[in-house]
């Protein structure tokens, strides 16, 4: 364990770890400054950070918001009751968030599922502090081993799960990889589960930061400039020519400290007034919004979460609204198959077998749509008079109302009967009873 840990798994971590850093940097509102010239003062790099926007910590705040799992269901009522127990137990509507910003950050991140009592623990590992080692990364469910190194004062702890045993060892020591202990957890596979924000073929993994840096690097360039602009240009110079000579350079210094906003210059023949025009800001201002559309477009942001609504119709606006609903439901079937895999996993550590074969998990997401509650109502209400929907199947689609609060409705109804329920279930025991005695 030590020579895979020193040779191949520490190695592997601290490239991932680079990689990512450099992610975390833009993703976390520290992105690479803007070059400025080699005169510039403290005055011009603070207008430079004044400038730094986090675009993209928009884009993958915005996403993330869009998804929030309220609860699960398995093959019946009595698996999803036992797969809500595991979903609540682990607070995972607390968690969930951090685990799909990750991921929609840096393409990927980690759930640790360990056995527990009375039920699995799950924990969520950043790919800035866990590695996966994979046989085939783009096919294989669970990883062959991962490690995951978290810094301790002067130097690291470092914990390894395979598909037997979690080992635990340190940075300390002569060769830089001491042992310190390990227990089997015996779930017979890599306890870990990914969720992926997109993945090809080949395994390789993308997220909401990476692909778009060099259009955020244009806009904090296009911000520089602009702060530039409006602190040193934005204003008429008024100049004049052919006044007496002060005669020395701390003489012109002082009639200038002496001449205030209200003062007159007057002079004599030969004197000549104008002015020097402020620079436009149009053009800048311009290629602002330009690069913003490019980055709403190329991240299906809807233009009214990047501030771009002048001039955006009903149908441009519904439309971008579209793919934006496209790239959340591309998520909701890689993180909700990524629940799949946590409960699951939970049921077969529990000794559950049936429930760990239960290939009819299912997530129920959060409705954020922006429609009002009588238009949720009226088309809900079409739903179960045209269709013959079950109206009680319909009560946790009404916006607002959580699946909790539907449940309950549920099972108030279900001990309190309508009249018109109770009439029907008299007339067919009725018809039921003239049956038998025919």
């Amino acid at each position: 364990m030590r020579e895979l840990v020193k040779d191949q798994l520490l190695p592997a971590y601290w490239a991932q770890r680079k990689r990512i850093d450099l992610l975390d940097c833009w993703y976390r509102w520290d992105p690479e400054k803007v070059q400025v010239h080699a005169r510039a003062t403290n005055e011009h790099k603070t207008l430079r950070d004044m400038g730094e926007t986090p675009w993209l910590w928009l884009t993958v705040k915005t996403t993330a918001q869009g998804l929030f799992a309220e609860t699960v269901a398995g093959r019946d009522e009595e698996a999803s009751g036992r797969f809500v127990d595991v979903f609540r137990r682990n607070r995972w509507a607390q968690k969930q968030p951090m685990a799909h910003r990750e991921a929609i950050a840096y393409g990927q991140s980690f759930t640790q599922v360990l056995p527990g009592d009375p039920v699995s623990q799950w924990s969520v590992k950043s790919p800035r502090r866990m590695y996966a080692m994979w046989r085939d990364e783009a096919n294989d469910e669970f990883p062959e081993a991962t490690i995951e190194v978290v810094r301790s004062g002067d130097h690291y702890l470092y914990t390894v799960l395979d598909e037997g045993q979690v080992y635990r060892l340190s940075s300390e020591g002569l060769d830089g990889v001491s042992y310190i202990d390990d227990e089997v957890h015996g779930t017979g596979v890599t306890p870990v589960v990914r969720d992926v924000n997109f993945m090809d073929s080949d395994g390789r993994v993308v997220g909401e930061v990476e692909p778009y840096i060099n259009v955020a690097k244009r806009l904090n360039k296009t911000e520089y400039d602009r702060m530039l602009i409006q602190h040193f240009n934005s204003w008429k110079i008024r100049t004049a020519t052919g006044l007496e000579d002060p005669g020395s350079d701390d003489a012109a210094d002082a009639l200038k400290l002496k001449l205030s906003q209200e003062d007159f210059l007057t002079g004599g023949d030969g004197v000549e007034y104008g002015t020097l025009d402020e620079t436009n800001l149009s053009p800048i201002l311009s290629a602002r919004e330009a690069d913003i559309e490019i980055l709403s477009s190329l991240t299906q942001t809807p233009p009214n979460i990047t501030g771009r609504m002048v001039n955006i119709g009903a149908e441009a606006l519904a439309f971008a609204n579209g793919m934006y609903a496209r790239k959340l439901t591309d998520l909701q079937r890689s993180f909700g198959e990524s629940m799949a895999q946590k409960l699951r996993l939970s049921a077969w550590q529990a000794g559950n077998e049936a429930d760990a074969q239960d290939w009819e998990v299912a997530t129920k997401w959060a409705d954020f749509e922006t429609q009002s509650m009588s238009q949720a109502v009226d088309a809900l209400g079409k739903s179960a008079q045209m269709l013959d929907v079950p109206k009680e199947l319909l009560w946790d689609r009404i916006p607002t109302v959580t699946a909790q609060e539907a449940e309950s409705w549920r099972k108030h109804a279900a001990r309190n009967p309508s009249a018109t329920s109770r009439i029907a279930e008299a007339l067919e025991k009725s018809r039921g009873a003239d049956v038998a005695g025919q």
